[in-house]
């Protein structure tokens, strides 16, 4: 993930590995429950479910304070001083 900013590209490696995971955390979970509960669903309603698992992931995530901490440190590693603002584990 890149974005712009003050004509540099910034890399948000670190949020983009978080989102993946995020992503992973909601496919184990869909699966886990096509597999136990549903027997050969329709893609849509697959779907549904696992966009729902995705924002429970996403939602987790933010909670607790992971999306803007590596946020954060992204930004860090892009502006150096930013490095104080991360808040420290």
């Amino acid at each position: 993930m890149v974005v712009r900013m003050l004509s540099e590209d910034v890399k948000l490696t670190n949020l983009e590995a978080l989102i993946a995971g995020c992503w992973i955390t909601a496919e184990r979970e869909t699966v886990a429950e096509v597999l136990e509960e549903h027997r050969r669903p329709a893609e849509e309603p697959l779907t549904f479910l696992f966009s729902g698992k995705l924002r429970k992931a996403v939602a987790t995530a933010r909670r607790s304070g992971n999306i803007e901490a590596t946020f954060l440190k992204d930004l860090g590693n892009f502006i150096p001083f930013c490095e104080s603002y991360v808040p420290q584990a």
